[in-house]
């Protein structure tokens, strides 16, 4: 598959093309999490998405706008479960569990390792973290949701979101999917969980009204 067309999937989520009947903005209430921005999920790394930087750029533009953003790392073992699925990848303390290059951190308050465990498989950021009680505790009653990727880990900690009742959104253009031959039926599942979808420009948007800029 080649470029994603974002008027296609919108049309797949909505049936048109208008984002008017999307609600949500960036408020004191609002946390971002930015899903493993780790150099094996980018170009050159063992397990890399498709375009990653693009998102990556996304992320940067998105980052400044929250008080409050969680950044999570898979940090595995060399024997961990999950290389019985996929290519060794993210092995603690290596070049590629590292943070991209150009990911822009100042604004990062937690970084969440997960997957630390042989059997700890984790694909959502939620699973075996404290981050819902980081959440709770500073009143976040919505999520935007970005990283890589998009088809696995990324709509795994929506799922979990949306199961502990934060109103959760994955920003579309700050992801990119393991499987882009695949992404109809990503859509469908996103579609089907509950999950809201936005695009940084309608984010960016609705910040700068908010804000008066």
């Amino acid at each position: 598959m080649g470029t994603i067309d974002l008027t296609l999937i919108r049309i797949l989520l909505y049936g048109h093309s208008s984002m008017d009947d999307m609600h949500g903005g960036i408020s004191n209430d609002a946390a971002l999490i930015v899903v493993e921005p780790q150099n094996d999920f980018t170009e050159g790394g063992a397990l890399p998405a498709q375009n990653a930087s693009e998102a990556i750029t996304v992320i940067n533009k998105i980052i400044p706008r929250f008080r409050y953003v969680i950044a999570s790392k898979d940090w595995h073992p060399p024997d961990h479960c999950s290389f019985a699925k996929w290519p060794m990848h993210c092995i603690a303390g290596t070049i590629g569990a590292e943070f991209h290059f150009s990911l822009d951190q100042r604004n990062i308050r937690t970084i969440i390792h997960k997957g630390v465990e042989r059997d700890d498989d984790a694909y959502s950021v939620f699973e075996n973290s404290h981050l819902e009680a980081m959440l709770r505790a500073d009143n976040i009653r919505r999520v935007y949701i970005t990283g890589f990727v998009l088809d696995v880990c990324v709509y795994e900690t929506a799922v979990s979101a949306i199961a502990l009742g934060f109103d959760t959104y994955i920003v579309l253009d700050a992801t990119k999917p393991a499987y882009p031959d695949q992404l109809e039926e990503t859509m469908a599942k996103i579609r089907d969980a509950g999950i809201k979808v936005i695009y940084s420009a309608d984010l960016l948007a609705r910040s700068e009204l908010r804000n008066g800029d």
